[in-house]
């Protein structure tokens, strides 16, 4: 599955923190905001939410999937 919309955020996100990381004391933002922190914060906040997006959307994709198996054979039926 790729990964769309917040999943890519909180991804970018993350890249951009181990590379503050990397920085270690020479990393001194004038931006509370994108202080390592701040960012920590963030990521802890949106991983959980992400997740609970995946847990409501799985019976959502496996209802789709069971229907569109069960229409399958009138496609060819139809054409």
């Amino acid at each position: 599955m790729s990964e769309t919309g917040h999943a890519i955020n909180v991804e970018s996100l993350k890249t951009a923190r181990d590379f503050a990381v990397s920085w270690k004391a020479k990393y001194q933002p004038s931006n509370p905001i994108i202080a390592v922190q701040s960012m920590n914060d963030a990521i802890a906040a949106a991983e959980p939410a992400l997740d609970n997006v995946i847990a409501a959307k799985t019976p959502y994709r496996n209802a789709t999937a069971a229907a569109q198996d069960a229409f399958d054979p009138l496609n060819q039926l139809t054409s």
